[in-house]
């Protein structure tokens, strides 16, 4: 009998141990899954920064909208552009996209880098059409330390977090902190952006386009602004 009371006083005792421990919050299993996204976002930004590292596309001129169009707002006199394009030249498309019109040009990442794309411009009531380079330059040369700045914010971050995750304010710094980790990794991954889909589909928009309109030379042709010369 006092084999049998010791076995229960002991069973007794880890069944009170056990519900003496406090359940994990669930904001806990929240950063958890927040690490687990962080870690697969990051490893492909390092991927695509290490891919890319050093270069940008520059096609030399800028475009800015007045909220209707989008229209020529800078030209770079070194850039392949120099002598082409003229300020105030109206986007109408690129590669044949009209759609380019009302979107812009943000980032570049429907162009190949090292290829020639199509800009069709209207310059004071003519239509003109440019076929222009679009190189590589060197740049994004500090990106990697965005990279790191924003890790090393995570880290701190998640970390608060999943030690003390029942006390309130330590949930709000460490949220925070987790938050300026995502946003600079964002910002990290923003560089390689203009690489990320030219790469992959440009080539075979530009066969299917090709298809449909073959132009006859290379040169800039002017036609008036009602349709093109034959």
């Amino acid at each position: 009998m006092t084999g049998l009371d010791s076995s229960k006083s002991k069973t007794s005792l880890i069944m009170t141990t056990k519900s003496d421990q406090p359940r994990r919050p669930v904001f806990f299993w929240l950063v958890l899954l927040t690490c687990v996204v962080y870690a697969g976002l990051f490893a492909f930004t390092i991927y695509a920064v290490a891919r890319h590292y050093g270069v940008e596309k520059a096609p030399g001129w800028r475009g800015q909208t007045d909220g209707r169009v989008w229209f020529v707002s800078d030209v770079d006199d070194a850039g392949p552009a120099a002598g082409r394009i003229q300020l105030g030249d109206r986007l109408l498309a690129i590669n044949g996209d009209e759609r380019r019109a009302v979107i812009g040009v943000f980032e570049w990442r429907f162009v190949e880098s090292g290829k020639t794309y199509r800009v069709d411009l209207d310059r004071r009531g003519e239509r003109v059409s440019l076929e222009l380079p679009l190189p590589l330059v060197p740049g994004q040369q500090v990106t990697p330390i965005f990279a790191l700045v924003g890790l090393a914010f995570f880290v701190c971050g998640a970390t608060l977090a999943l030690l003390r995750p029942q006390e309130a304010q330590v949930r709000l710094v460490g949220a925070f902190l987790m938050s300026v980790g995502f946003v600079t990794l964002h910002q990290t991954l923003q560089a390689t952006f203009s690489f990320l889909v030219g790469c992959c589909c440009a080539s075979s928009m530009a066969r299917r386009r090709s298809a449909i309109f073959r132009p006859t030379s290379t040169s800039c042709r002017r036609t008036s602004a009602s349709g093109w010369r034959t």
